[in-house]
């Protein structure tokens, strides 16, 4: 697989490291893979890049501070967290 290509359309991709990023139009998604291949984990930079890519709809989360300050109030309720022994910084929903 290159590192670099076009999905279709406006859908491009670029490899990096142990991720991806994936850009739809304007906005881009990016991720790195998880645990067992998983692609849902996130960490506050990846939150505050996604909130600056649609500041119409996460403009709250674009003030870095208030992201910090909720992020981590998201973790003490437990909704979050690393997966034990997991070479990743990443956080994750369980179900």
């Amino acid at each position: 697989m290159p590192q670099r290509g076009s999905v279709s359309g406006d859908v491009t991709y670029e490899l990096h490291g142990i991720g991806c990023r994936v850009y739809i139009s304007e906005i881009c998604i990016d991720f790195d893979y998880g645990p067992d291949d998983r692609v849902d984990g996130f960490d506050l930079w990846r939150l505050f890049i996604y909130a600056c890519e649609l500041p119409e709809k996460y403009k709250q989360y674009t003030d870095r501070e208030f992201l910090e300050n909720d992020f981590n109030e998201y973790l003490k309720l437990g909704k979050a967290k690393k997966i034990p022994g997991a070479m990743s910084s990443l956080y994750f929903i369980e179900p």
